[in-house]
């Protein structure tokens, strides 16, 4: 609304505050989004220009009273608004304007010590600079005197310079603005032209640039050509070398990268398989002496195996020597011959050989040959045949021992491994089931599942998740204190089924838990009664009041004290009183 609809003032300031506030017809807001709301009704439907009050962007304002000069009102605090939170928009329009009952009086306190704003009651205004205006009634001539007369002058002057001064400045802006749009059109037209010249000059650059890669790589592959016509089969042989070394590697490389790969394979293996043999070491800890003591003999004898496998590859030689041998004994005679040291064969590289000459090669080969077809072969090694024969045979029995000891303990680890597994599984099917049906009767409907690993159930634990009722899955680690209650109390209870015990101690089990959840288990526990025996320690009224006998704790004197009851007598007690009554 506006803002002189907002307040009242006596009709005897009427006129001042007409004068001294020009924005009451300013209309008032609560926001700048209301405003601008407003600004676009205006311009939509063409109806003018308005100024808005925003009241959120006003300070606040202190409404305390001020000192004035000889006692004369504040015009802001004669205005009475109709609410309270249009304080701040009369005020940012009046600020600390005075009301002095006529101009002699309004003079006196605006040229004072400290300058005042002041508006007389017929509606002359008196400003802080020294200004002075009036409505459209006529002043009197005694009320003007010498000195004012002079002060209007210089304010006169003051702003008749300030006329002139603001009207070439317009005039000049007016011409530099004329000025820029008429050059604005030119440099739009040239902008164009240099954009579209940009454009071809990027394109001919990047021609350029490809025919002088393309250039470039004619002229290189024509300086190799007249390299190679230049340096003849050994640049070639060069060329060649080194495109055997580069491929070479990259073969490297790859096998390098390869090795890596089957490393980190191979360390994740050896991880698994150390998590694997731990946990199957916790549970056969009675074994774990003989599988040593039979591991050490086990390592024993593949060390003996090993050299008999090597006595095997011997022997496998040596019967191939013996049946070329044979089929020349019967030519040969026995000579004691003298044995040179066997030499190993050497092996040499790509770039050794190619470095050989054929020539002496064949020379060595033919002298080699001369010396094998003089030499005489050495028959003892027959003798020495025997006795490594008998050798490997005793080993050989003691080796199919061991692996017949090493096969029968591996057996009866996998039977013990396969034993413990299933009696697992068992145990924890029926678990599982017997929780579905528990945590189902207390929640009234929800699920609980338990879930494990079929395989290795040992390696990475049970996972309990639940579903209450209208609520998804989740683990029992994001629940609220009292359905981590109800899935614990489940799991004790499905626990307590499969290996029922003759007593169980339950301590406030029910703290948690609300007046519903609380009945509900002490239903249960109450059915239960009938196999097992439950003592519950509980402050709820609804658990304790089923049980077959109570005992009360309590201090008195410092000092604590018990008593117990039976709730079945106590009552028969009691209604044998009100009988006698």
């Amino acid at each position: 609304d506006r803002l002189g609809n907002l307040g009242v003032i006596d009709d005897k300031y009427d006129v001042a505050i007409s004068t001294a506030c020009f924005a009451l017809n300013n209309i008032v807001v609560d926001s700048v989004e209301v405003g601008q709301t407003c600004v676009k009704h205006l311009r939509k439907n063409n109806l003018g220009r308005v100024t808005f009050i925003l009241l959120n962007n006003l300070p606040t304002v202190d409404m305390q009273p001020i000192q004035t000069p000889e006692n004369v009102p504040r015009l802001f605090d004669l205005v009475k608004p109709k609410d309270e939170k249009f304080i701040p928009a009369f005020y940012n329009m009046l600020q600390n304007t005075l009301v002095a009952e006529n101009l002699q009086k309004a003079i006196r306190i605006a040229f004072d010590k400290t300058r005042w704003r002041i508006m007389t009651l017929n509606g002359e205004l008196v400003d802080k600079s020294g200004t002075m205006s009036g409505n459209d009634q006529v002043l009197k001539a005694s009320d003007i005197t010498p000195e004012i007369i002079a002060q209007l002058e210089r304010e006169r002057n003051h702003l008749e310079a300030q006329c002139r001064e603001f009207n070439e400045k317009l005039s000049s802006l007016e011409s530099q603005l004329q000025e820029k749009k008429d050059k604005l059109p030119k440099l739009e037209f040239e902008l164009s032209n240099l954009e579209i010249c940009a454009d071809v000059c990027v394109k001919s650059i990047t021609d350029n640039e490809t025919s002088i890669v393309k250039l470039r790589q004619k002229e290189i592959k024509i300086l190799q050509d007249k390299i190679l016509e230049i340096g003849g089969d050994k640049l070639r042989a060069q060329k060649s070398k080194i495109e055997h070394v580069k491929d070479q590697i990259v073969l490297i490389n790859e096998r390098i990268t390869k090795s890596q790969v089957a490393k980190s394979r191979a360390e994740k293996e050896k991880k698994k398989f150390e998590n694997s043999l731990a946990n199957s070491e916790r549970g056969l800890k009675e074994l774990n002496n003989e599988i040593e003591n039979i591991t050490k003999e086990i390592q024993q004898k593949v060390n003996v195996a090993r050299s008999i496998q090597d006595l095997e590859r011997n022997l496998t030689e040596n019967k191939q020597n013996e049946i070329r041998w044979r089929k020349s004994l019967s030519d040969l005679t026995l000579h004691e011959i003298g044995s040179d040291e066997v030499q190993e064969f050497q092996i040499y590289t790509d770039d050794e050989l190619d470095a050989m000459d054929k020539d002496t090669l064949q020379e060595e080969i033919d002298i080699l040959k001369k010396k094998t077809e003089n030499a005489n072969p050495n028959l003892n090694i027959l003798e020495e045949y025997n006795i490594y024969e008998k050798e490997y045979k005793l080993r050989q029995k003691d080796f199919e021992d061991v692996t017949f000891k090493r096969n029968e303990c591996k057996e009866n680890y996998d039977n013990l491994r396969k034993q413990r597994l299933d009696e697992f599984m068992h145990g924890f099917d029926i678990i599982s089931q017997k929780l579905k049906e528990m945590y189902k009767r207390i929640v009234c409907g929800g699920i609980a599942e338990l879930e494990c690993d079929s395989f290795d159930p040992f390696c990475d634990g049970v996972i309990f998740s639940v579903k209450p009722p209208k609520k998804s899955w989740k683990k029992i680690s994001d629940l609220s204190g009292g359905e981590k209650t109800l899935c614990s109390l489940s799991l004790v209870l499905a626990l307590h089924h499969y290996k029922p015990t003759p007593i169980c101690v339950m301590d406030e089990i029910d703290a948690a838990l609300d007046f519903r959840n609380v009945s509900i288990v002490a239903d249960y526990i109450k059915e239960r009664t009938r196999d097992v025996q439950f003592i519950v320690i509980s402050l709820h009224n609804n658990m304790y009041e089923l049980a077959d006998h109570l005992v009360g704790v309590f201090k008195t004197g410092d000092q604590s004290k018990s008593v117990t009851i039976n709730p079945r007598k106590f009552q028969e007690f009691t209604m044998l009183g009100e009988d006698a009554k």
